[in-house]
């Protein structure tokens, strides 16, 4: 049996697409680890290019086991998917809020996959 569980996303990222500080990255990391639980290592990450973003991925990785990063592009927030060190495929959307839901959505189905 599966249960659904509803965030309360509305009040904890701003309005604009990708319009926040870094600091506020720190909240959604902590949003996506609750949402994702013990078997999910979440973190921020800094590129060679000082382009910050989010990324997840199981604990037990195996080959093929994917990663989802919540990124920028051209100000919006995007959501990708990479396995087996291949980009599989990202997705923008109308706001940050929808990304994070996308990001808990995806990850969690990917969950459910392993039991």
């Amino acid at each position: 049996m599966t249960h659904a569980i509803k965030y309360d996303l509305a009040n904890a990222f701003p309005a604009a697409p990708w319009l926040f500080l870094p600091a506020e990255l720190g909240e959604v990391v902590g949003v996506l680890k609750a949402a994702l639980g013990e078997g999910w290592v979440v973190e921020r990450a800094t590129d060679w290019e000082g382009e910050t973003s989010i990324i997840a991925f199981p604990v037990t990785q195996d080959e093929g086991t994917p990663s989802f990063i919540l990124f920028e592009s051209d100000g919006h927030a995007r959501l990708a998917m990479i396995s087996s060190d291949k980009w599989e495929w990202d997705q923008g959307f109308t706001s940050f809020q929808e990304t994070v839901t996308a990001f808990i959505a995806e990850a969690q189905a990917y969950s459910l996959t392993l039991h």
